[in-house]
C-alpha cells in the first residue's frame, strides 16, 4: 500500500475530484471496508454514557462516572453491560429505557467531518461497505439511522448477534459472511484498541481513525488515518 498523504474532503470541489481518482484504473480498490460505529463515525459518547448512566440509577443502580462505563465497554452490548454494571440481570424494561434515553438525545449526535464523503465516495468506486458495532441492533437503528448513515451501508454486523466481543473476531467476521468477502480482502476501521485487536484476529487490514474518541498514540494498527479522508490509501490494493 502506498503511503500517501490526502487532504480532507472539505467542499465539493474535493469530493468530485476525489470520485475521479477513484474511477481510474490506477485505484484499485480494497474489496470491502468495514466500520465500527461509536467514535469512528460520529462522537456519541455523551448521549451512550449518559443513557446508561441514567439507566443503571434508575434501576436502583449506583451513579457511574462516564469514564466507568466506557471502561466497561468491552462486556459488549447494552444488555450485557447494563447487567454487569447492575451486578445483576437487566430487564427488558430496563434495557428498553436505556434505548429510550438514546434515542431522546440521538439529535445531537453528527457524524464527523467527512465521513458521510468518504463513505459515499468509498461506494461510487464500488466498494463494499459494511457496519460492525459493539453496540445492539436497536442502537444502530437509532444512531446509524438517527444519523442518515445506516443507509450507506451494505451491511450491518451488532455486538447483541455475536458470542464474544470486541477484541475477539466475531463481529468482523460476520460482517464479512454476510458480505460475502473473504477478511483478507477487508479493512475494519475503529478508534479503539479492542477494534485494531478484533481486526488483526479476523485477519483484516486494521486501520486506526485516529480522528476518533477513544484512539491512543501507539496501538498497534496496519495503518492509522489522521482523518476520514485518509483512508483513500486504502483503495491500493495490498499485495496479499
Amino acid at each position: 500500500m502506498w503511503n500517501v498523504m490526502w487532504t480532507s474532503v472539505d467542499d465539493a470541489t474535493d469530493t468530485r475530484r476525489l470520485i475521479s481518482l477513484l474511477a481510474s484504473p490506477l485505484a484499485r480498490l480494497v474489496d470491502a471496508v468495514i466500520f465500527d460505529m461509536d467514535g469512528t463515525l460520529f462522537d456519541s459518547m455523551g448521549p451512550v454514557t449518559d443513557g446508561f448512566i441514567r439507566t443503571i440509577v434508575a434501576a436502583g443502580g449506583p451513579r457511574y462516572r462516564p469514564e466507568e462505563i466506557i471502561a466497561a465497554f468491552p462486556r459488549g452490548s447494552a444488555g450485557p453491560m447494563l447487567a454487569h454494571l447492575l451486578g445483576r440481570p437487566v430487564t427488558a424494561r430496563e434495557l428498553a429505557g436505556y434505548h429510550e434515553i438514546l434515542a431522546s438525545r440521538v439529535g445531537e449526535v453528527r457524524p464527523y467531518p467527512g465521513v458521510a464523503e468518504t463513505l459515499d465516495a468509498l461506494a461510487q468506486a464500488g466498494t463494499r461497505l459494511g457496519l460492525f458495532t459493539g453496540a445492539d441492533r436497536r442502537s444502530v437503528e437509532i444512531l446509524a439511522g438517527g444519523t442518515g448513515l445506516r443507509e450507506r451501508f451494505e451491511v450491518v454486523a451488532a455486538g447483541d448477534e455475536v458470542a464474544h466481543a470486541k477484541p475477539a473476531a466475531d463481529g468482523i467476521l460476520l460482517a464479512c459472511r454476510r458480505l460475502g468477502i473473504a477478511p483478507e480482502a477487508t479493512a475494519y476501521v475503529g478508534d479503539s484498541a479492542a477494534d485494531m485487536a478484533a481486526a488483526r484476529a479476523a485477519g483484516a487490514l486494521a486501520v486506526g481513525a485516529a480522528w476518533g474518541e477513544l484512539w491512543q498514540e501507539g496501538i498497534p494498527a496496519d495503518e492509522v488515518a489522521a482523518d476520514p479522508a485518509d483512508l483513500r490509501p486504502l483503495l491500493e490494493r495490498r499485495d496479499r
